[in-house]
Order: structure tokens, then C-alpha cells, then sequence
């Protein structure tokens, strides 16, 4: 195997486990969301059927806004959590076509460099074709 083909071999290894870490990182990310969603529907919940149920007691009614409050809390830190998530993908997807971008201008670059190595060896047979008639002139 040449020494191109084993490049170009790692290169599409390392793309897949780069892209295997970033799909385990996102489902466990999810999970944690469902959680965190979750557990603040929870206190939302009981902080609201605490405060229905202590209507007129006043040190039950603070706790169960404090409960309520809370939960709200736990959705502003799940939402800003999945906002994240989702830049980081935008980001990883911006990574990846600048990644595809470099490399299709590296082949072209190579292709290029051929193309003038394959010129510059035709322009050289040719002024040797015609310092041989030259000289045969003489």
C-alpha cells in the first residue's frame, strides 16, 4: 500500500471516530436534558399543586413557590443546555464542510502541480528536440 493510500486510509478512520465520539457525547447529552426536563416538570408540578392546596397557610404557600421556582429554574438550565448542544452541532457541521473545503483545494493543488509537472517534462523534450535540430543546422 503507498504512502497516499495509507494517508487517505487514516483520514477516513479518524473522520469516523471523531464522528462516533460526537454521537456518543450527543445521546448522552440528550439523556441528561430528559432529565433535567423531567425533574423540573416535577417541581413545577408539586410546587403548583402545593400552592393550590396551601392557599391559605402562608409558610406552605412560600415553600411551594420556592418548589415552583425552582422547577422553572431546572427548564431555563435545560433549555440553555440544549441551545448549546445544537451551536455545537451547527459548529461541528461548519468544522466538517471547511474540513471537506481544504481538502478538495489540496487535490486540485496536487492535480495542479501535476498537470505543471507533466508540462514542465513536455517543455523539456520539446527544447531538446530543438537544440538537436539547431545543432544539426550548424
Amino acid at each position: 500500500m503507498s504512502f497516499p493510500e495509507w494517508q487517505a486510509l487514516a483520514r477516513a478512520e479518524i473522520a469516523a471516530a471523531i464522528k462516533d465520539a460526537e454521537r456518543s457525547v450527543y445521546f448522552e447529552d440528550c439523556l441528561i436534558n430528559r432529565v433535567l426536563i423531567v425533574g423540573a416538570s416535577t417541581l413545577v408540578t408539586i410546587g403548583f399543586w402545593g400552592a393550590a392546596m396551601s392557599i391559605d397557610n402562608s409558610l406552605e404557600m412560600t415553600a411551594s413557590l420556592i418548589i415552583g421556582v425552582a422547577g422553572l429554574v431546572f427548564f431555563a438550565i435545560a433549555f440553555e443546555w440544549g441551545a448549546r448542544n445544537i451551536s455545537k452541532r451547527v459548529a461541528a457541521k461548519r468544522r466538517a464542510r471547511s474540513w471537506d473545503r481544504v481538502m478538495a483545494v489540496d487535490r486540485r493543488i496536487k492535480r495542479m502541480q501535476k498537470d505543471i509537472e507533466r508540462r514542465a517534462k513536455d517543455i523539456e523534450e520539446k527544447l531538446e528536440k530543438l537544440t538537436k535540430i539547431t545543432r544539426g543546422m550548424e
